[in-house]
Parts: C-alpha cells; structure tokens; sequence
C-alpha cells in the first residue's frame, strides 16, 4: 500500500523526487560499470597478457613497409 501513495498520479512531487532518487544512486553505477573495461589495459597486448593469452595478428602485401601499420601492430599485438 505504500507503494501505491508513492507511484499516486496525484502527487507529482512525489514522483519526481522517486526519479530524482533514482538517478542519484544509479549515476555513479553507470559510470563505474562504464569505465571499468575502458581502463583495464592500455594496448590489446596487455589485455590479452593479463589473461594469459597471446593476442597476434597478419600483416599482408605492403603492409610489413607501412610504418604506421608496423607501429600500431607491434604495439598492440603479441605476434605479428
């Protein structure tokens, strides 16, 4: 029964401060469930490390000459 005097149509303060609630408590879960995989490793490599595994990928073609390509690839990658 309390339920049904909080959710009254006819109290819209009520309703708003509900909502208002709810945003407070449920804000700073979103942002840490958000930012918890984001900050967990800085390179694909080291996500992949922590885990035990090795992350690699195949360079093709011209690529291998590309320092760009090489760069990121050495960086991110456990085998290229």
């Amino acid at each position: 029964m309390v339920l049904h005097r909080v959710l009254n149509p006819a109290h819209p303060r009520r309703l708003i401060a509900l909502a208002a609630a709810a945003v407070v408590v449920g804000a700073p879960l979103v942002a840490v469930t958000a930012a918890g995989p984001a900050s967990a490793a800085a390179t694909l490599r080291a996500a992949a490390e922590a885990q035990g595994r090795y992350f690699g990928t195949e360079l093709t073609g011209s690529m291998p000459s590309n320092q760009t390509i090489a760069s990121i690839a050495g960086t991110q990658f456990d085998m290229v």
